[in-house]
């Protein structure tokens, strides 16, 4: 294609893929015209039909891979392409790790207006496989009763006969409860939530209901306990909003939490509490956290969910504020705490309240764990000014959203010191990152 022809709908065209984009899409320039082409690696010659042509970009749909990568894996997953849950893997360690701290690198760089230290190569594991704890299972009608399943790229539900990312023993429990809930025409389940433990000898389903009073939900028990769960609850979400959870949940068989662990610190975890998608990457955060912030101190834990943090903070003699918006978090954070025996000051409150509130505590490290939208100008601001501590701890999951908050606290006067990239979500697309910013000069 000549330098100036027009891209157009419908066109098949042979192409070489030039470079992995931010997203891990190929991409090669048609015309002048950068040119997106989900699942192609660069070096492959594949065959493309034009999807959309826009202003700026176009997008090809893969037709056929005429010369393979070397960097090419041929992935486990019967749904790949279809399901957005595991979007890179079709790319082997290698290419998995250059994509994702390349992703790291440009989103600090591009919003960090100072020098940065050296940001270290992702490390990722080799084979993933088995690694996801939690499955998010969504419903969808039909004529002949609802089916439960993953989303796809479409953001439709995608029914699924396996998913190898996960850890079998959840996988088991998730369509057990699809096939009975499938079978008895369970329309008023909106969906639920499996999580297993770090060993897969616990593990907990939630269920997600229109009403409190679920029809067959013994049956439900019953096929999830003879496939190995060990405790079932019903969350009730009786509203229209997008959010998963309702506010009540009840445990309908066994417990409606489990024990966890992140390593050597046990954690209590209910079905409504933030987890990472692997332990693995929960382990990695919380010691990154930990070394960072020191082993003595006061320290402030903002968005602090669970007690993940928290929790590993007082246990190497951190004294800790922990503040949360989720009152079942900040329950499950407290039984932790007395479990392994440490003591942290839990507030149950809006971060953007409690920034202010907390002047007086004067902490000497203020760890920010926020949602992956980020942070809102006010909290920045608040934690910088008035807060005030000589050291603040990112952690972010979303490179832009990071780039952009640590690019705040720069602003006002902090120094980026340390980078520590996690590999949390494997066969995503996303890396976490823990970010060290100390005030002043160096």
């Amino acid at each position: 294609m000549t330098s100036g022809q027009v891209l157009k709908r419908g066109q098949l065209l042979q192409v070489e893929i030039e470079e992995l984009a931010d997203g891990g899409d190929g991409m090669v320039r048609i015309g002048g015209m950068p040119t997106f082409v989900s699942g192609a690696l660069p070096g492959e010659q594949v065959t493309i039909r034009v999807a959309a042509v826009h202003e700026a970009h176009a997008r090809g749909d893969l037709e056929s891979i005429d010369r393979r990568s070397p960097h090419r894996t041929d992935p486990a997953c019967a749904h790949f392409g279809t399901c957005s849950g595991c979007r890179v893997q079709h790319l082997d360690g290698e290419l998995r790790a250059q994509l994702k701290t390349d992703r790291l690198r440009h989103a600090l760089r591009r919003h960090v207006k100072a020098t940065l230290p050296e940001i270290p190569d992702v490390q990722v594991i080799a084979d993933a496989r088995g690694q996801r704890c939690r499955l998010l299972m969504r419903a969808t009608g039909g004529d002949r009763g609802p089916r439960f399943g993953l989303v796809d790229m479409r953001r439709h539900v995608l029914p699924i006969d396996a998913c190898p990312a996960a850890r079998p023993e959840a996988v088991a429990v998730a369509q057990a409860v699809a096939r009975e809930a499938h079978d008895r025409d369970l329309r008023a389940l909106r969906g639920y939530v499996v999580h297993a433990s770090h060993d897969g000898q616990l593990v907990h389903a939630t269920l997600i209901a229109e009403t409190g009073r679920l029809p067959h939900a013994q049956r439900l028990a019953e096929a999830a306990q003879a496939v190995g769960a060990t405790g079932l609850s019903l969350n009730v979400h009786e509203g229209r909003e997008s959010r998963i959870f309702g506010k009540r949940t009840t445990a309908l068989w066994g417990r409606s939490f489990l024990t966890d662990r992140i390593g050597d610190l046990p954690i209590r975890v209910s079905a409504t509490t933030w987890f990472e998608p692997t332990h693995a990457g929960a382990l990695s955060i919380g010691e990154a956290v930990a070394r960072a912030a020191g082993p003595e101190g006061k320290v402030i834990d903002l968005y602090s969910g669970g007690g993940a943090l928290a929790l590993r903070l007082a246990r190497a003699g951190c004294e800790v504020v922990a503040v949360e918006s989720s009152a079942q978090a900040i329950h499950d954070a407290e039984c932790s705490a007395s479990d392994i025996g440490v003591t942290i000051r839990f507030v149950h409150d809006r971060v953007e309240k409690q920034v202010l509130a907390l002047e007086r505590f004067r902490p000497d490290v203020v760890v920010l764990d926020p949602p992956a939208a980020g942070l809102v100008e006010e909290i920045v601001g608040g934690v910088a000014r008035v807060l005030a501590p000589s050291r603040v701890v990112m952690v972010g999951r979303d490179a832009g959203t990071l780039g952009r908050d640590v690019g705040a606290f720069v602003g006002f006067g902090y120094r980026v010191t340390e980078v520590v990239p996690v590999d949390h979500d494997p066969f995503g697309r996303d890396v976490a990152a823990v970010v060290t910013l100390d005030h002043g000069e160096g």
